[in-house]
């Protein structure tokens, strides 16, 4: 087998392994988005949960008692 019949496999490959690459991280930047996307959703949920006099009062349900 000559180096040309090694080579030219060999560079398909890389092309191929790059190829992939991009894609990945593309997908993995999307998932980060939505990770954090969904990070914030928490937060604020858990917020409501702890504190849920705040965002009522926020919002104008609820009226500070006044001293």
């Amino acid at each position: 087998m000559s180096d040309m019949g090694i080579i030219k496999p060999l560079r398909q490959r890389i092309k191929d392994l790059e190829q992939i690459n991009n894609d990945h991280q593309k997908m993995n930047g999307k998932l980060q988005i939505e990770i954090k996307e969904k990070n914030k959703i928490i937060e604020e949920l858990e917020e409501k949960i702890n504190n849920p006099t705040k965002k009522m009062r926020e919002q104008g349900e609820l009226w500070k008692k006044e001293v």
